[in-house]
């Protein structure tokens, strides 16, 4: 046997023995432990047979359910404004975020042209009212006068016109005067006649005085002006815009000097004391909330405040 041969087989031994060696050492820690376990295990004769537990008492918990839930802030009134009349925008008296109060004058709209109708209607109130007055009151002494110089007047005419058809007439019997010469003073005459006629009975009716179905009539045409003087004023204050509520405005829709339609909406009144906040919330979560509870909120975009609601 060589010298190789020799030590490759001592190796080999010594190799079987590190292993047997190694297993005798394994299974004796094992032993060890399964002794430990059993004597740990099994009671002594002075042990109990109970062991010591630690017991809590389960309460209702009193706190407070915090939720957070993301929602909307909404005003619980938005009130739209908007022109019943149409026309130009001839002034404005607001700006978007603008705080206002109710009544308080926010546009005018084709103002300045029914206060001019306004006026129309306020002097045909008094022409009709100074109508029926004199109706009333019966013919006046000048009236009378100026009648009968109407009549005497025509009078004169006719007397005239009398004289001229005359003399045209013996004219035209010597063959001097034309048959249309005659023609013509007779119509003269005609016209002389009625005038008169007219005159006549003009100075009748001025002395017997205004008829009874004059004055209704006359009082008549005084209701009709006051009625359109009301409805001069009421498109007079249609035209002026005023904020139906106290409030924030939302935005501005127009500007002055353009024309609006009727019924065309300038601007939104949000109601800053009275809000509403709108959220989605899950069914597991609606058993938290109860009514009449209070709830507190959080404004992101003014700080870091709560609000209670």
């Amino acid at each position: 046997m060589s010298s190789n041969g020799s030590i490759g087989w001592e190796v080999a031994r010594r190799k079987r023995l590190f292993n047997k060696a190694l297993y005798v050492i394994v299974s004796l820690i094992l032993v060890n432990i399964v002794n430990i376990y059993s004597a740990l295990s099994s009671p002594t004769p002075n042990s109990s047979r109970f062991h010591k537990v630690k017991i809590w008492k389960v309460v209702p918990n009193k706190g407070v359910l915090k939720v957070p839930h993301a929602g909307t802030l909404v005003s619980a009134r938005k009130v739209r404004v908007s022109s019943e009349l149409g026309g130009v925008v001839e002034r404005l008296f607001f700006e978007k975020g603008q705080r206002v109060k109710k009544g308080q004058v926010l546009a005018e709209i084709g103002t300045s042209t029914i206060k001019v109708q306004v006026e129309e209607a306020r002097a045909a109130i008094e022409q009709a009212r100074a109508r029926l007055e004199r109706l009333k009151a019966g013919p006046r002494s000048e009236e009378v006068s100026m009648a009968e110089a109407g009549v005497d007047e025509a009078r004169a005419g006719l007397a005239e016109a009398e004289e001229n058809y005359a003399r045209i007439k013996r004219l035209h019997e010597r063959k001097v005067a034309s048959s249309k010469e005659l023609d013509f003073a007779s119509r003269v005459l005609k016209v002389a006649r009625a005038k008169l006629k007219v005159a006549q009975n003009h100075l009748e009716l001025v002395k017997k005085g205004p008829r009874e179905e004059e004055i209704r009539e006359a009082r008549a045409a005084v209701k009709r002006a006051e009625a359109a003087l009301q409805m001069a004023l009421d498109r007079l204050g249609k035209s002026i815009i005023r904020a139906p509520s106290s409030g924030l405005i939302a935005y501005r829709m127009v500007e002055e000097g353009e024309l609006v339609p009727p019924g065309f909406i300038i601007t939104e009144v949000v109601d800053d004391t009275n809000f509403k906040i709108v959220l989605k919330i899950n069914e597991r979560d609606l058993t938290a909330l109860k009514e009449g509870s209070i709830y507190s909120f959080q404004v992101y975009a003014i700080g870091e405040g709560l609000f209670n609601c």
